[in-house]
């Protein structure tokens, strides 16, 4: 007689030991095909943000480099005021740092109704010296209020500890 005849707890054992390891494969087959299809989700949310970026990037440079016939203003650069009642327009004025934050002025800019990932649409912040005028700033050509490539922005960006 085997020992197994004898005791038959032992197969048993050897049994349970494979179901259990069968049972925490499958969980972590699982798991990584959760962790999988999130991050190709999280793929998909990222280009979708990319891509409405690149197109505003491109709405406000066609505006930066082109010559507004309705103003006297002649300083290529000049960027719109944001959109602050979410109308896609921009503001006639943004004198102040409140008024500089807000929406991109998608109609303005002649552009569709871009939104990122969440359906929000994009938020827009105004460097003052990059702000459309009414009157030419730039009396002499290369002056201190012209607009040119080295002409520095007025926003800094900071996390949430102040650096």
């Amino acid at each position: 007689m085997s020992y197994a005849q004898n005791h038959p707890g032992t197969t048993q054992r050897g049994v349970a030991l494979i179901v259990l390891l069968a049972l925490v494969s499958a969980v972590l087959v699982g798991l990584l095909l959760t962790v999988a299809s999130g991050s190709s989700i999280e793929t998909e949310r990222g280009k979708r943000t990319a891509t409405a970026l690149a197109k505003a990037k491109e709405g406000l440079i066609a505006y930066a480099v082109a010559v507004q016939p309705d103003t006297d203003a002649k300083r290529p650069g000049e960027l719109p005021c944001p959109d602050l009642n979410n109308d896609g327009q921009a503001e006639l004025l943004c004198f102040n740092n409140s008024q500089r934050l807000g929406r991109l002025p998608w109609k303005t800019l002649g552009l569709s109704d871009l939104r990122d990932a969440d359906g929000e649409r994009l938020r827009y912040a105004l460097s003052t010296n990059f702000q459309r005028r009414n009157f030419n700033q730039c009396d002499t050509p290369g002056g201190a209020t012209c607009l040119n490539s080295e002409t520095p922005g007025t926003i800094t960006v900071r996390d949430a500890s102040g650096m």
